[in-house]
């Protein structure tokens, strides 16, 4: 644990923000200012964690095994706000949701044991942010994990990825034959996110050899669907249709 927390320590840097941060901001129209800037807030936050070690920092999670299926997944800012926890808490949400996590870590991560499954830390990489903001952020998502394992709380490890230059680092540290989680929301909007997309699904596929796939988001063309169990948007569909 305290080799996780230097490493932490280590990342930090209040001034050092990429480029990216500083150009990516937002557009909020009247009565989103608020939404916006805290949006901005997130992106400079996460920016904040530079990367001196590379690769060669990131920790392997142990392997683990999952007896059965999680109820259908709640997004963490739901999950923290409800007195009832649910079955199965995930992170795909934007960014400025769980960013707090880089901040009070410890305390807010052991609240997560009363999950009975966590679908690990989803922070961003889009394919317009730097080589070095894309790998940085995959860092995070694994020393997050390492940390949950740490803490004692059951995870289901989430695959993510952006351009192909990120497979050289995006599946490192993620044990072999386990369960993983994959989440596809927004892909079907763009040809090119669904093509990164299933460029990125056949790597991990062919890295990681998973027993059982939990696919938060839409089907996609060319899935192993005997082995993918797939998650709806919930939340979304209990806020659209006012229950």
């Amino acid at each position: 644990m305290n080799v996780i927390l230097n490493l932490f320590d280590a990342f930090i840097s209040e001034t050092d923000i990429p480029e990216y941060a500083l150009r990516h901001s937002t557009t909020p129209t009247k009565g989103k200012y608020e939404y916006g800037k805290r949006k901005e807030r997130a992106l400079a936050m996460v920016c904040a964690y530079s990367l001196p070690c590379a690769i060669a920092a990131i920790p392997s999670i142990k392997p683990y095994a999952t007896t059965e299926l999680p109820q259908p997944p709640v997004p963490y800012n739901v999950w923290r706000s409800n007195h009832t926890k649910g079955d199965c808490v995930h992170f795909y949400e934007h960014d400025l949701h769980f960013v707090r996590l880089l901040r009070d870590t410890e305390s807010m991560l052991a609240e997560l044991k009363a999950a009975r499954w966590v679908i690990t830390p989803d922070f961003s990489q889009h394919s317009d942010m730097t080589a070095e903001q894309r790998m940085h952020n995959s860092l995070l998502n694994r020393l997050m994990a390492v940390w949950l394992q740490e803490l004692g709380a059951n995870i289901i490890v989430n695959v993510t990825w952006s351009t192909p230059d990120s497979f050289a680092y995006g599946f490192d540290g993620i044990p072999t034959g386990c369960a993983i989680a994959i989440n596809s929301m927004g892909v079907n909007k763009h040809d090119v996110s669904k093509y990164l997309w299933r460029q990125g699904y056949a790597e991990a596929i062919r890295r990681l050899n998973p027993c059982q796939i939990l696919r938060y988001g839409p089907k996609m063309d060319g899935e192993l669907e005997s082995i993918s169990t797939y998650y709806g948007n919930n939340h979304l569909n209990r806020m659209r249709n006012g229950r």
